[in-house]
């Protein structure tokens, strides 16, 4: 077995926070950055899995090895690739207000230009956004939490999933992590000396100070992924870039200077909307966990 567990996500549910807590505990190994994206391709094989292993190379024998990485929850295939190479494995996952979490994940997809190389054909908002088809997916589609979890449980038995829900990291981040150690079978007393969860260790959310201070970021961003970051990862390979990124801290120097802390306010419609389209998931998701999740979406009369 290459990790004893794997945070699947999804996006924008505090993933960074516990990845960096996770990776300070001693008895616990995590690879320097967040996301290998590695179990989400189509085909792995040995050669691909080897590669993968390289993300770990540095563990010592008396740590527990784990990564996260949040497009492993949507994901079509990642369930039954990891199921191939590790049906023991754990799992955990961490469950936010879906709208909330659409809107922090547009503005995070909004940071990175919808992943295309200029911000020319992209949306300018989430209304916007939930318009593109193309795009619509990749918002709404993490966020249907019943479904995706119904395909991992149809891989893996509910007892090595553990799901857990932001606002109780919120509420007792401590008594928070101290549940994913239990379920990952290390020492649960473990504590950092801070536990800030709106500390510089996190990465809040953010939103463009202005049109001006966005294209000049987005024109930054534009050209260090394409001239720089891209050619970087054909020469030295993607994990080593990616620690690279890591160390040099880009995303965050670039959010300092351009953009401000928070988002703008949801427009009613565009939350009654985003209720209507996910009301049946929630109440599926009430049922698999039997947690009240009214204050979420409010239940039909």
């Amino acid at each position: 077995m290459i990790t004893h567990f794997i945070g699947i996500g999804p996006p924008k549910t505090g993933t960074t926070w516990i990845f960096k807590n996770l990776k300070s505990h001693p008895k616990l190994f995590l690879p320097s950055f967040k996301e290998s994206h590695f179990w989400t391709k189509e085909k792995v094989g040995s050669k691909e899995v080897e590669n993968y292993k390289s993300c770990f190379s540095e563990v010592s024998e008396e740590k527990l090895v784990g990564e996260i990485s949040t497009d492993y929850f949507h994901s079509s295939v990642a369930a039954k690739n990891i199921n191939r190479y590790h049906p023991d494995v754990l799992l955990f996952t961490v469950l936010r207000n879906p709208i909330d979490q659409i809107q922090s994940h547009y503005w995070h997809l909004q940071r990175q230009q919808f992943h295309q190389w200029t911000r020319e054909g992209t949306p300018n908002t989430l209304e916007e956004a939930l318009h593109d088809r193309r795009i619509r997916e990749l918002l709404v589609e993490p966020a249907l939490y019943a479904k995706h979890l119904a395909r991992w449980l149809s891989y893996f038995d509910r007892d090595q999933l553990l799901i857990l829900f932001f606002e109780d990291m919120k509420q007792d981040s401590q008594g928070f992590l101290r549940q994913i150690f239990n379920h990952i079978g290390v020492e649960p007393s473990f504590q950092k000396n801070k536990l800030d969860l709106d500390g510089s260790t996190v990465r809040g959310g953010t939103s463009p100070r202005s049109d001006v201070h966005e294209r000049v970021r987005a024109f930054l961003y534009e050209k260090l992924v394409r001239k720089v970051y891209h050619p970087l990862k054909k020469k030295i390979g993607v994990y080593s870039a990616k620690k690279l990124k890591e160390m040099l801290r880009v995303r965050e120097i670039l959010d300092w200077l351009f953009r401000k802390k928070g988002y703008p306010e949801m427009k009613p419609a565009t939350k009654n909307h985003l209720k209507t389209k996910l009301h049946d998931d929630v109440r599926s998701l009430e049922e698999l966990t039997g947690r009240d999740l009214s204050h979420w979406i409010p239940p039909r009369d």
